[in-house]
């Protein structure tokens, strides 16, 4: 059927193999939690694209500006699924040009799945990404 739109289970595997080998190359040690079940989760297949553009966009900019050693990701899966990349990087200055075209892309995704994307800055440097279900 044409047009129509086939939810499947949000399984984390993929996310969490492409994280992990990613990070590996550099050097980065990554913990990887997800809390809930996704058991009866569905999403799109665009969804799930975008979630994981938006999760691979936060890792690059780690990898390249952060100088992290350890990256923490974590998915809640309750309403709002909510999924935090953290790293204990020298942080930065979302204003600078280099920076920028990144967050603008996972800000626009974001907005594509009616998304809401807020950056923390403390002792590390946390994304969060909020998705309604």
């Amino acid at each position: 059927h044409m047009g129509q739109v086939v939810l499947i289970p949000l399984k984390t595997s993929a996310l969490r193999r492409y994280a992990f080998e990613y990070l590996e190359q550099h050097d980065i040690k990554l913990e990887f939690d997800v809390l809930g079940s996704w058991q009866n989760i569905r999403f799109s297949g665009e969804k799930r694209r975008h979630l994981f553009l938006v999760v691979k966009e936060a890792l690059h900019n780690i990898v390249k500006h952060a100088q992290a050693s350890e990256v923490n990701i974590e998915i809640n899966l309750h309403q709002p699924i909510e999924l935090t990349v953290s790293d204990n990087g020298i942080g930065f200055n979302p204003n600078q040009e280099h920076r920028g075209n990144g967050l603008k892309n996972m800000n626009h995704r974001m907005k594509q799945l009616n998304g809401t994307m807020m950056i923390h800055r403390d002792s590390c440097t946390r994304i969060c990404f909020k998705l309604p279900l």
